[in-house]
């Protein structure tokens, strides 16, 4: 029996799960996950979720909160936030979860960038619409 065919006669978690082990090598016999790698999946995982918090924000992995950004009509949610040990500047977006979201993501005409913040950029830059609007 084949890999899909013995995926198809498993509940559809256990179909994830064997679909990402196949695509991602996990398994008997093939290359695992570097430990680094996993462990910056892991960093990075917490900075995306903690987008998700309407009120306080999660885990920032130490860095420090700059700003919240939430927008009234677009229903649009993120941050941005500060690592100095690692020198980064995370900015993370919530992803679409409520009906606005999803109709401001079928909007995915490109627009003229609107250079508003003064952002160095190709003449003739385009953006998507709805992130435009967000």
């Amino acid at each position: 029996m084949g890999l899909l065919e013995g995926l198809n006669q498993l509940n559809p978690i256990a179909q994830g799960a064997g679909l990402v082990q196949s695509v991602l090598g996990f398994g008997k016999g093939k290359p695992t996950t570097p430990q680094a790698v996993y462990d910056d999946l892991v960093h990075y995982f917490k900075y995306a979720s903690s987008a998700y918090a309407l009120i306080k924000l999660g885990n920032l992995n130490g860095a420090q909160l700059v700003a919240k950004m939430y927008d009234l009509i677009t229903d649009g949610h993120g941050y941005v936030a500060v690592d100095a040990g690692r020198k980064e500047i995370i900015v993370a977006f919530r992803g679409s979860v409520t009906p606005t979201n999803f109709i401001v993501d079928s909007m995915f005409v490109p627009v003229p960038f609107n250079n508003a913040a003064g952002v160095q950029v190709a003449a003739g830059a385009s953006v998507h619409s709805g992130f435009s609007l967000a």
